[in-house]
């Protein structure tokens, strides 16, 4: 990869060179939108982003984001393009051929935090199979396409029917928790408050096995 940073002009879709948007992106515009990725993706410190960026400049789809419901009202994720993992998801994104067609089970849960529309996954040298969706927010090992060596169903030997069960799952991490509502960080505390306070007390009145 070159050391020089390429001009966003060097992308193009559909023939048509990918033009920096105005500071106010509208993120409904879904051609915009995209070349507003590829114009901070391009210009990233990241190597691997921008090799990812880099060798594909014919954009493969558009990124059309999720439309979710906060309060009553439809808001679309937040894409913080700070981060490396979520720079080289959305590059990914943009430029991979499709392998799935299907979306993963996590893409499928209406809690999920990938921000596409799409479902988009590619081969196993990409993020051990996972779809860029779920190594956007965080959750790649828990993607049902995901064929890491630290999947629970290849690490335990686990059934077919297991395995499918343990990913559909829905994982709390730092991202989740971060675009969660007040109201659903108190129901979450009260669920997993009150399920600890049944283990204990199904610990507490277990016999004690004699010395």
């Amino acid at each position: 990869m070159s050391g020089n940073i390429l001009p966003l002009s060097s992308w193009k879709w559909q023939e048509e060179d990918l033009v920096a948007p105005d500071e106010d992106v509208d993120f409904n515009n879904t051609l915009e939108l995209t070349s507003w990725i590829v114009d901070q993706l391009r210009a990233c410190p990241y190597n691997d982003v921008r090799s990812l960026i880099e060798k594909k400049k014919n954009i493969t789809r558009l990124v059309q984001l999720k439309q979710l419901r906060e309060k009553g009202t439809i808001v679309h994720p937040k894409l913080h393009l700070e981060r490396q993992q979520k720079m080289s998801a959305l590059a990914a994104f943009v430029t991979i051929d499709k392998v799935n067609s299907d979306p993963c089970k996590q893409c499928l849960h209406t809690k999920s935090r990938g921000p596409c529309a799409e479902c988009v996954a590619g081969n196993n040298n990409l993020f051990n199979g996972a779809c860029t969706n779920c190594q956007f927010s965080s959750t790649a090992s828990a993607c049902s396409f995901y064929e890491g060596k630290n999947r629970k169903a290849k690490k335990h030997g686990r059934s077919t029917s297991n395995d499918d069960h343990s990913s559909e799952r829905f994982y709390l991490t730092p991202e989740v928790l971060e675009e969660l509502t007040t109201r659903e960080l108190e129901r979450w505390r009260n669920m997993i408050e009150n399920e600890l306070d049944i283990r204990n007390v199904s610990c507490s009145t277990r016999k004690r096995p004699r010395s």
